[in-house]
């Protein structure tokens, strides 16, 4: 079936669910634009965002290089738009085209590689926000944690947009402290008022995902407590522990706690746990 992508741009863009989501956080950090990506193995792609005309513009004229042009990423990690290299296709006429027609500068992303696809998530502000960068590279554990959150709370969203992919065609910043810290704790308390309801572990399979309550057990063993410690500190019987980790096990199909540990070293989504 062919797709329109501009239409279902549109359609994703304009969802209420992403622009009550994203407006609740992310103008009170001065993101003027937000996207969601998924790039898979079999060279096909699915894009949600917050700026339906940002979108629209994309797909309408840098849909194939957008993709295909992408820096060297690799591995998971944390990217500045200052990372890629000034004669980059990407940075030099994506980027920088989107800079001009939409005032988007200081481009960050956060980018994760599961079995199947890559996950990428974009964020954007105005030009004169110079230490966006800096920012984005001391809260790296909050940003990661919003995408989190946007992946839970608009699961059906995402969920819908898979049926709908489409082919794909270094200033040195300084911080001030007092500023930092401000900054950390707005996001910090913006994102703990979205509770967690699911946190998925795409690294290990897609759609599998923990209950808050379990990664909070999860979380709690992996520091060393036993399932008494863990029942003292959540305020509920060691029995309700044990239930908890049964659904872990079989979950993961993990029998022993040395097994279960194991299966969930290369996750990083205990570390956001509360």
């Amino acid at each position: 079936m062919k797709i329109s992508i501009k239409k279902y741009c549109q359609e994703i863009s304009a969802n209420p669910e992403i622009k009550s989501f994203c407006d609740g956080i992310l103008p009170e950090l001065g993101v003027k634009f937000f996207s969601y990506c998924r790039i898979y193995s079999n060279k096909t792609a699915v894009a949600f965002t917050n700026n339906s005309e940002v979108a629209e513009y994309m797909f309408k004229n840098k849909v194939a290089h957008a993709f295909h042009g992408l820096p060297d990423m690799r591995q998971s990690g944390y990217y500045c738009q200052d990372d890629f290299p000034k004669d980059n296709y990407f940075a030099k006429n994506v980027i920088g085209d989107v800079s001009v027609q939409f005032d988007l500068h200081h481009f960050c992303y956060v980018v994760f590689h599961y079995r199947d696809y890559i996950e990428v998530g974009v964020f954007a502000v105005d030009k004169d926000f110079h230490e966006f960068n800096r920012y984005f590279l001391s809260n790296q554990e909050l940003f990661f944690k919003f995408i989190v959150c946007f992946k839970d709370k608009l699961k059906t969203v995402i969920k819908r947009g898979k049926h709908a992919k489409f082919k794909l065609p270094a200033e040195e910043l300084t911080l001030s402290e007092n500023k930092a810290s401000t900054y950390k704790e707005t996001l910090s308390n913006l994102i703990k008022s979205q509770k967690i309801d699911r946190y998925y572990l795409d690294n290990i399979a897609e759609e599998l995902y923990l209950t808050q309550r379990e990664a909070e057990c999860l979380k709690h063993l992996k520091e060393g407590m036993n399932y008494y410690d863990i029942a003292e500190k959540l305020n509920i019987t060691r029995h309700t522990v044990q239930l908890h980790f049964n659904n872990i096990r079989a979950k993961l199909n993990c029998e022993g706690k040395k097994e279960l540990l194991d299966r969930i070293q290369d996750s990083e989504i205990l570390t956001i746990v509360d």
